[in-house]
């Protein structure tokens, strides 16, 4: 999505700065970095303010829990 989002902006931005060299050449060089930072900062974002939420849907968190009441001096258990 972010490349679609990125493509869509770089060519309006290209078409209307195409007469002017420099003006291209700064918006080609910071709408990929400006993109990336925009991405991390949201995952970053996502991660710290749903992190229990997102343990909760993962997959991982619908296998069986682990035993708890594991004694390891328990000679039945090997």
């Amino acid at each position: 999505m972010d490349k679609v989002s990125n493509g869509v902006i770089l060519a309006i931005l290209i078409a209307k700065y195409s007469t002017e060299a420099d003006q291209l050449r700064y918006i080609l060089a910071f709408m990929p970095t400006a993109a990336a930072i925009a991405a991390g900062l949201c995952t970053w974002l996502g991660t710290s303010l749903y992190s229990k939420k997102l343990a909760k849907i993962s997959m991982g968190s619908k296998l069986k829990p682990a035993n708890r009441d594991y004694d390891a001096s328990d000679p039945m258990i090997e």
